[in-house]
């Protein structure tokens, strides 16, 4: 992991590697550290993090880089504290603007991308921030059949190596049917009776919050003025949406918006089950439904809720909150485990302390 110590360093590159090595040392260039790493509960071992860099000529592109850190409980063996190996890395083709989070699963890391348009000169002069740079392309977002996409990195080698063999992989980029914005990723799982089959969670704008905002040429960032003064009218109701992804053939079988289309973000699952097949879900809540309407407006969020994906026929149900009180927001929470597990055991997956 590159990190600048100049202060303004661009996460970009020019795709010729030597240029990039000349920018890098100049100051000039580096990579960007994405919030959100994540941990592989299959084996507790690692804690995978993400960096990126924007494509700053040609075709639109992120390449991204996933950092396998060995976690100090891991072992007293000095091996395992051991410098971090070579990192996985793999282009995001298409992709203007870098995704803010990514899922993990045993084998996969999945990036899901929104159409976007990117004015990258006002960033590189310090005039705005990268969200406030970037809109929703019309043009690919409007229209009958437009869609969002989801990148499957690989996490294993040809040999079957979990990560620390490193190198460049091929994304994958599958096609979901609708323009779906990601905000916060939550889980992926590995279907053990078909290996080529993923299942992803996700808080999302749904589609025709994203073709609003379209219409009108909105930043993603919108105006905090407004949040800051109580007036959430503008902004885009964020949901909890499954995908199933056939990697086989390239294709998303099915999307769904759970929880009758519930108020819900910064989605989390006991830490036990990162990475495994997951039942329920803690996150931040703001209405309870979207009475019908896709593009509902929301309200600020002063609870924290919990789904059972499993209720409702496989629909997701709210099942338990917590309201924070008047005048009190909340935000993105740390769940922990309340009492150890091994991974190998079965996990009570409300048994989890959430700390705000």
């Amino acid at each position: 992991l590159r990190l600048s110590s100049s202060h303004g360093a661009l996460p970009g590159t020019v795709g010729v590697a030597a240029v990039d090595r000349l920018l890098e040392a100049a100051g000039l260039l580096t990579d960007a550290c994405s919030a959100h790493p994540r941990e592989d509960a299959r084996d507790r071992q690692n804690t995978v993090a993400w960096s990126w860099r924007q494509r700053l000529v040609g075709e639109p592109a992120i390449e991204v880089a996933l950092h396998n850190l060995p976690m100090a409980h891991a072992s007293d063996d000095d091996e395992a504290t051991a410098a971090p190996a070579e990192p996985v890395t793999s282009t995001l083709h298409g992709v203007a603007f870098a995704p803010h989070d990514m899922a993990l699963s045993r084998a996969r890391a999945l990036f899901v991308a929104s159409p976007t348009r990117v004015d990258i000169l006002p960033f590189i002069l310090g005039i705005r921030g990268p969200a406030q740079c970037s809109v929703f392309d019309k043009a690919a977002t409007l229209p009958a059949g437009s869609t969002s996409y989801i990148h499957v990195v690989p996490r294993t080698d040809g040999n079957g190596q979990l990560d620390g063999a490193g190198g460049h992989r091929e994304a994958l980029a599958v096609a979901i049917g609708q323009p779906f914005h990601p905000v916060h990723s939550c889980n992926a799982w590995d279907d053990e009776s078909d290996g080529s089959r993923v299942q992803l969670l996700v808080s999302c704008w749904p589609p025709a919050a994203v073709r609003r905002l379209a219409f009108v040429g909105s930043s993603l960032l919108g105006s905090w003025e407004e949040l800051r003064d109580g007036d959430f009218s503008g902004v885009p109701m964020t949901n909890l949406v499954r995908f199933e992804i056939d990697t086989r053939s390239e294709r998303v079988i099915s999307h769904a918006i759970l929880a009758d289309g519930a108020q819900l973000d910064h989605p989390k699952v006991h830490p036990r089950v990162h990475t495994r097949e997951s039942r329920f879900v803690f996150a931040t809540l703001g209405r309870h439904d979207n009475g019908g309407d896709e593009d509902a407006t929301p309200r600020p969020p002063q609870s924290f809720g919990c789904v059972d994906l499993a209720a409702a026929g496989g629909s997701g149900e709210l099942v338990d909150a917590w309201h924070a009180g008047p005048r009190r927001l909340v935000d993105e929470a740390t769940l922990v485990a309340m009492a150890p597990a091994d991974a190998s055991e079965d996990v009570d997956e409300r048994a989890v302390w959430l700390i705000a």
